[in-house]
């Protein structure tokens, strides 16, 4: 648009697939340790000793039936972009399950050896922030009775506005 308006040059668009509205501009929400180009939708990365046996995404939740048929602990990474907040769980214990930032960023689940069942991914935002909006909200309520009360008590008048 800069170069539009300064240059004042002619855009050509020949059809819609030359538009998006999903264009991430710089970047600037990512984690540091997140590449661009690296980034993937869909699909799970794991180690062999691992089966999955169904996987469900939903928006920024995750659900994994799977087995970890290891002694060991092992990872699995889900197409999500790691940030604080993510949680994980077994559904049938409620166990909770590490989660770590896997490569690129992703988040990862650390499974436990021998384990098997439904996991679930899920992000949990952090007390505070329904603090700051519950905040906020009582912030707007008060200025909207504020602005009502004081029209009502002709403080706000048609005169005073022009």
């Amino acid at each position: 648009m800069s170069s539009l308006v300064t240059y004042n040059n002619t855009l050509v668009i020949k059809d819609e697939s030359q538009i998006d509205d999903y264009g991430v501009m710089g970047a600037e929400y990512l984690p540091t340790a997140v590449s661009m180009s690296l980034l993937t939708t869909d699909g799970l990365s794991h180690s062999e000793a691992i089966k999955v046996n169904s996987y469900l995404k939903r928006g920024i939740t995750v659900q994994l039936n799977l087995i970890n048929n290891s002694n060991e602990s092992q990872n699995i990474s889900v197409p999500l972009i790691y940030y604080f907040g993510y949680k994980a769980k077994d559904l049938s214990t409620k166990k909770s399950l590490e989660i770590i930032s896997g490569e690129n960023g992703n988040v990862t689940c650390v499974i436990p050896g021998l384990y098997s069942g439904v996991v679930e991914i899920g992000f949990k935002a952090p007390i505070y922030w329904r603090a700051a909006e519950i905040s906020s909200l009582i912030g707007c309520l008060w200025l909207i009775f504020s602005w009502f009360k004081r029209k009502s008590n002709g403080i706000y008048s048609e005169a005073s506005i022009i």
